[in-house]
């Protein structure tokens, strides 16, 4: 499945427990340059580490636990199957360290978000974690 990162990128994510993960995933950028994410329970890819605390499939709010290796503008954008953004839940300057954000289950106007599959995705700078995330109504 492909989904588009709104950069003229794509990530090409399939299935593989082998290796303990859900998912896995493929980034290739608008420049051609390919990189392998990490899609599951907790994803971690150098430096960059995202985890879903709690129930998963759950219904509510979902808590979101990061580790942005080095300090820099971290992105946790909460992305549809299709790869479009439903909401943004952080969008700033994180130390290195560990942080954490919630997801109330809407959209970014504020509309509740249907029962479905939804990924959240934290950017920080060129690298990228992703969890999937089951919502039920």
């Amino acid at each position: 499945m492909l989904l588009p990162t709104g950069d003229g990128g794509a990530f090409d994510v399939w299935s593989d427990g082998r290796n303990g993960y859900d998912i896995m995933g493929a980034r290739l950028s608008a420049n051609g340059n390919l990189g392998v994410t990490a899609v599951g329970a907790g994803a971690t890819t150098t430096g960059l580490s995202l985890s879903l605390v709690g129930a998963n499939p759950g219904s509510g709010r979902a808590m979101l636990s990061y580790t942005p290796g080095s300090s820099g503008s971290a992105r946790l954008d909460v992305l549809d199957l299709e790869g479009r953004r439903v909401a943004r839940i952080a969008d700033q300057i994180e130390p290195a360290g560990a942080h954490s954000a919630q997801w109330d289950g809407r959209d970014a106007s504020g509309s509740p978000c249907p029962a479905g599959v939804y990924f959240a995705r934290l950017t920080l700078g060129p690298k990228h974690a992703i969890v999937r995330m089951v919502r039920l109504r």
